[in-house]
Formats: structure tokens, C-alpha cells, sequence
């Protein structure tokens, strides 16, 4: 695709593009942040095929339920006015990142599929008025060779070329992936770290769908797949990803354990903070991978997320940007029938 095409910008405010760096000097409350996000956000749904329509606009509902969670949890722990618009602000930029992902590709989509629609019409105004002298054809019987349909100099027309662009897409970031598995051999810290999680059993590296992993990339601890959103382009980032969701696999048992004692937990919190435990060590061993790599020359431009100094630490920063949340609305969901049943008793 062309590489003049225009992005929107990651921020938009009652519609209108905005630089986030302005964000801080706004005077909007944090409901109205919310709600202009929401706005913003649904108002683009249109540019969207029809089939992704209902999922996108879930995506956008269920990031404005964890905003507002997090509001919620702020106030209840005495963060300020200005605090709290701040932490609003960056998770409102890191859902913005997260729905441009997918409107990076949909908008050269649409302005390569008006380029060519353009060019149709073109070929087509020229095509009309040529006399052409067309003659039935039966399959059983084959024309008649002195029998000639005139031949045009036009260009055939053209059919949009989206799915060659989505199929381009996955395949650089297959090549990306097969590189970082490379390097990964060639950094002792990273390589044990392969190891390790190859001697507990057979994984796989699958490019998917935005859908399938909407934040960039996860980690199916039952199947063994680390998925990698296709739409990742940055290989510093596919770095971070792949040596992140390995951690995560290492301590994959530690993680069928915890969702199968699941609705035993006391409550929502204390589930969430034990998967967050096995993340925080995921992180920590990432962080250590990464700066490893870095060290020794393999990935030198590449820096860990986080520096975290504690779990606690690393906890506050989890539940402010609406990460915890996803825990402990799953132990609700899936545990409220169980949590009834028991009070009865």
C-alpha cells in the first residue's frame, strides 16, 4: 500500500483530532473524558465492514465499563481530581492504540478500494462505446473460428486487491516472528528461557486475527499457542511479545491450578491478585530476558515496558490501568451462581 496514506490521529475529542500531549490542559471531568471517548469511538464504527461492526462496538463498551471502574476504584482509595484525569487520559491512549490497530488496515483499505473503483469507472466509460460483436457459445460445440470478437487495447478492470494486502500483512509478520526466533537462539538468556518451556512440552507460534488478540498477543496455556496479532508490525515489539507470553507459558501449571481452585478463592480479589502473582513473575523474568539481550548485542534497541520495584507496585499499576479488572469481572461472572448457592448453606 501506499506509504503516503494518513492515519487518524490516536485521540479524538468531540470528534475533532487532537494532540494527546494537549490532553493534560483540558478541563473536562473524568465522566466526560469517558464519554467522549465512547462517542468518538462508536462514531467510526461505519468505517468498519459489516461483520465487525458488533465486535467492535463491544470492545469499545467493555473499555468504557473498565474506565469507569477505574474511576471508581481511584476515588475509593483518596486519589485526587488531577491524578485521576491523568490515569484516565493514559488508558484512554492505551484503548485508542489498541482500536487504531484496526483502523490502520480498514482505512487503506477503503482508499485503495476507491482508487480502484475510480480506475473502473474510467475503463469503462472508454469500453462503452467500442462496437463489439459478440457470439453465443454452447459448451457442446465450440465457435466457429472465422468468427472474431474485436479486440480491445483497454486494460482489464481490476478487482480491489484486499485480500493480497491481508495476506501480505500476516506473511511480514510471519517473517518477523521466524527472525525473532532466530535471535532468540542467539542469546543464551533467551535460548534457555526456549528451552525451558519446550522441555515441558510442544508449543507453537500461530500469527491471528485482531480478535483473537486484541491487546497485541496472548498466551492459550491449555492448547500451547502464544498468539501474535497480525497486525504488528514494530519487531521490537513482536521481541517483547514472544519473550513476554514464554514466560507466561513456563508457568503454565501454575495457571491451570489457579483457574481450577477458581471459584473456591473467597472473592474477586483475592483470585484476581493470584493471577496477577503469576504475571508479575512473567514480567520479571521478561524484563530480565530482555535486558540480557540487550547487553550482549542481540536485541540493543530493545527496553522492557516495566521496571517494577515490587509486587505491590507492580499490583497498583495492573489495577489503575484496568488490567485487574479483567480477573476479578471473570470470577464474577463465572462464580456468581456458586457464591449464591454457598450463602444458602
Amino acid at each position: 500500500m501506499s506509504s503516503s496514506i494518513q492515519l487518524r490521529p490516536l485521540v479524538y475529542i468531540h470528534s475533532q483530532p487532537m494532540d494527546p500531549s494537549l490532553l493534560a490542559t483540558t478541563s473536562q471531568s473524568p465522566e466526560d473524558q469517558i464519554t467522549a471517548f465512547e462517542t468518538d469511538s462508536l462514531a467510526r464504527v461505519d468505517y468498519l465492514p459489516l461483520h465487525k461492526q458488533i465486535s467492535y462496538k463491544s470492545q469499545v463498551r467493555a473499555f468504557v465499563d473498565d474506565l469507569r471502574m477505574q474511576i471508581s476504584r481511584m476515588r475509593n482509595i483518596g486519589s485526587d481530581a488531577l491524578q485521576i484525569h491523568s490515569e484516565i487520559t493514559k488508558t484512554i491512549q492505551h484503548y485508542n492504540h489498541s482500536l487504531n490497530m484496526l483502523y490502520e488496515h480498514n482505512e487503506e483499505y477503503h482508499s485503495a478500494k476507491q482508487k480502484v473503483d475510480e480506475q473502473n469507472k474510467a475503463i469503462l466509460q472508454q469500453i462503452r462505446p467500442c462496437p463489439i460483436n459478440f457470439t453465443s457459445f454452447s459448451p457442446k460445440k465450440a465457435q466457429d473460428p472465422s468468427v472474431r470478437v474485436k479486440e480491445s487495447h483497454f486494460p482489464p478492470i481490476q478487482e480491489t486487491s484486499y485480500a493480497s494486502y491481508v495476506e501480505a500483512r500476516r506473511k511480514k509478520c510471519e517473517e518477523n516472528i521466524s527472525q525473532v526466533i532466530q535471535e532468540i537462539q542467539q542469546c543464551p538468556r533467551a535460548k534457555k528461557l526456549w528451552d525451558e518451556v519446550s522441555e515441558a512440552g510442544k508449543f507453537s507460534v500461530d500469527v491471528v486475527s485482531h480478535d483473537d488478540a486484541p491487546g497485541g498477543a496472548q498466551v492459550d496455556i491449555y492448547d500451547r499457542v502464544i498468539k501474535i496479532n497480525e497486525h504488528e508490525k514494530n519487531i521490537n515489539e513482536i521481541r517483547k511479545f514472544l519473550v513476554f507470553e514464554l514466560s507466561n507459558l513456563k508457568r503454565a501449571e501454575k495457571g491451570k491450578e489457579i483457574n481450577k481452585y477458581g471459584c473456591k478463592y473467597p472473592n474477586e480479589d483475592t483470585f484476581a491478585r493470584e493471577i496477577e502473582k503469576v504475571e508479575y513473575s512473567s514480567t520479571q523474568e521478561a524484563t530480565e530476558v530482555l535486558n540480557a539481550c540487550r547487553e550482549n548485542g542481540i536485541w540493543p534497541d530493545v527496553k522492557p515496558r516495566w521496571n517494577f520495584t515490587s509486587f505491590d507496585d507492580y499490583l497498583a499499576t495492573q489495577v489503575n490501568f484496568g488490567h485487574t479488572a479483567h480477573y476479578t469481572s471473570a470470577y464474577l461472572k463465572h462464580c456468581k451462581n456458586t457464591i449464591q448457592i454457598s450463602n444458602l448453606k
